[in-house]
């Protein structure tokens, strides 16, 4: 968080051009990698299971082809080891050889040619027979031999355990005999014409290992793949990659893991510590089973090296994109501080300055709005230079009738002892009450008074009506003490009081009635009441009463415009009328001491 705090302050401290240039930059960088991205999964997904693709057929091709081999040097053995001529052979006995000399060089002569014939198979290196009885057991020579001491005990062993196979495929381990070395031997038993279940011998053929080795080596598909044909002994016939990485006993352990994969032929381990692919898969005709382990890795290279070719291109890109990107930026930058200086220079020449023309675009409606507030600002300076004269002229008005009110004041107390002295109590007393009525006008001032002031005021105001007018308004004030002290606008309840006689009391037939005040202090809001029993008001008039026109007058929305504008909208006059029985005016405002 604090990383992205400091790049944020960075970000907000630099300039605007610096601003355009890496959020270009951003959001360009954030879309090649984003199609980077999403260019490497689907490649790499598609990659894979091309790869995949391929391995699989590689080991299916491998297998088929090993067992047409396996196949057709079968067929070949077989079609020897029952051959008459063979059957004859191994089948004489050892006094038929002494007796019958001659034939018995025919019959082994007419074998050894049917075998070289066999010989002339690219994959057969050499045929063997192998009698137990008669006298071709006892002959050694490159077609006719006889097993030593321990390969009859160890093939013996081996031919025990396969009694019910007639054939078995021997890797080159089995043999300790120099010609058999290096060699994959295939050993055929050959039955006894007169009883099946009897073998007179053995046909055994030498295969080349070139024969599987070039097939095991081309199904490796990749550098790093390890390809393995073994025997159902556990024991190697054919191996092609690191030497002693890959081996029959780990194939038992990599078939017990849990697997995953799509493919049911290739599966995924972990061997080593790595990730690889492996595909186990037996060959017909024999009891080999050929295994191919091959590295993801070498399954997801072509992937990476399409990565690594997107990603320098990406760079390529950037680099390429990064000028641009730095022209474009200063070009739109350079118009803001065009408009920059213009301001200061606009500022620094009092706004008296000519319109700057800077293109159409946003940046050219901002450059004509502000041209628009030059004028405008230029036009309110004069105005303001003009009408400082007459603000001047206002200020020695408002302290002309401030003295005025005084004076007026002073002459009214005058009269008021001159009336004493005269003896004519009468005009003594309006001039008493004129002069309280002015003095609590004026308040000392102070445009705030208190809540016994502006009662005193109506007080003093209804006392000069009633000199006026005979007496003919009564006036009720019903406010508890405390709430004199609390603060009012100056002169608020004396104009509604004088609206109430005026165009209430005085226009009834009697010209005479009744105004009531009242207060109460509710949550903190004063309300007072000015109630009459005057003529009341008519609906269409009420409804506009608190709205500024000319036919109703300024009276009471001044009133109400003051309170709004010193306390907040949710205070001000309320009023309620019926006509022919009274009006009543609401006052709230809030209780300050």
């Amino acid at each position: 968080m604090k990383i992205i705090r400091n790049i944020k302050r960075c970000f907000s401290s630099m300039n605007y051009m610096k601003k355009l240039f890496f959020s270009y930059f951003f959001i360009i960088f954030l879309i090649l990698m984003i199609f980077s991205m999403t260019s490497s999964y689907y490649s790499s997904k598609s990659e894979t299971k091309q790869a995949l693709y391929t391995a699989r057929n590689m080991l299916h091709q491998t297998t088929e082809f090993l067992s047409y081999k396996v196949t057709s040097i079968k067929n070949i053995i077989n079609v020897i080891s029952a051959d008459e001529t063979i059957q004859t052979l191994i089948a004489t006995s050892d006094e038929f050889t002494r007796e019958s000399q001659n034939n018995w060089i025919i019959l082994s002569t007419t074998a050894k040619s049917i075998m070289y014939n066999a010989n002339t198979s690219k994959d057969i290196h050499n045929i063997r027979l192998y009698a137990l009885e008669g006298s071709i057991s006892f002959e050694n020579s490159k077609e006719f031999s006889q097993l030593t001491d321990e390969e009859k005990e160890r093939w013996n062993e081996r031919s025990a355990e396969k009694k019910n196979i007639s054939s078995l495929w021997l890797p080159a381990s089995f043999f300790s005999s120099s010609d058999k070395l290096g060699a994959i031997t295939y050993v055929k038993k050959i039955p006894d014409s007169k009883n099946l279940n009897q073998y007179l011998g053995t046909l055994t053929a030498t295969i080349n290992n070139s024969a599987f080795r070039d097939v095991i080596a081309q199904a490796a598909a990749t550098l790093h793949t390890s390809v393995l044909l073994y025997n159902s002994y556990g024991e190697t016939i054919m191996y092609h990659g690191e030497e002693g990485f890959f081996t029959p006993e780990d194939i038992e352990a990599l078939q017990l893991q849990t697997v995953s994969d799509t493919d049911s032929e290739l599966q995924r381990i972990k061997y080593h510590g790595e990730n690889y692919f492996i595909g186990i898969r037996p060959i017909s005709g024999c009891d080999w089973t050929l295994a191919i382990l091959t590295p993801s890795s070498d399954i997801l290279s072509a992937t990476r090296r399409y990565q690594q070719q997107t990603l320098i291109l990406v760079i390529l890109l950037i680099v390429l994109l990064i000028p641009v990107l730095y022209r474009t930026s200063k070009q739109l930058s350079s118009r803001i501080y065009v408009l920059k200086e213009y301001i200061s220079r606009a500022v620094n020449a009092n706004f008296e300055i000519e319109p700057l023309c800077n293109g159409s675009d946003e940046i050219g409606v901002l450059t004509d709005s502000f041209n628009d507030m030059v004028r405008q600002i230029s036009g309110l300076l004069k105005e303001q230079y003009k009408l400082g004269y007459e603000i001047k002229d206002l200020e020695f008005q408002v302290l002309q009738s401030q003295i005025n009110p005084h004076f007026l004041y002073n002459t009214l107390d005058m009269i008021y002892w001159l009336g004493i002295d005269s003896q004519t109590p009468d005009v003594a007393d309006a001039a008493r009450e004129l002069g309280r009525f002015y003095m609590l006008s004026l308040g000392h001032g102070e445009t705030i008074v208190t809540v016994k002031n502006e009662l005193d005021h109506v007080a003093a105001y209804v006392n000069i009506q009633n000199m006026r007018f005979e007496n003919h308004f009564k006036l009720i004030t019903d406010v508890p003490e405390e709430l004199y002290s609390y603060k009012i606008i100056k002169i608020i309840l004396q104009p509604l009081v004088e609206n109430a006689i005026l165009h209430g009391l005085r226009e009834k037939s009697s010209e005479s009635g009744t105004i009531t005040i009242k207060a109460r202090l509710d949550d903190g809001v004063i309300t007072i009441s000015i109630e009459d029993d005057g003529v009341g008001i008519p609906p269409e008039k009420l409804d506009s009463l608190l709205t500024k026109n000319e036919k109703s007058g300024y009276g009471v929305w001044n009133i109400h415009e003051r309170i709004q504008l010193s306390y907040g909208s949710q205070y001000g006059l309320r009023y309620t009328s019926r006509p022919y029985i009274g009006t009543t005016v609401y006052i709230t405002f809030p209780a300050l001491l």
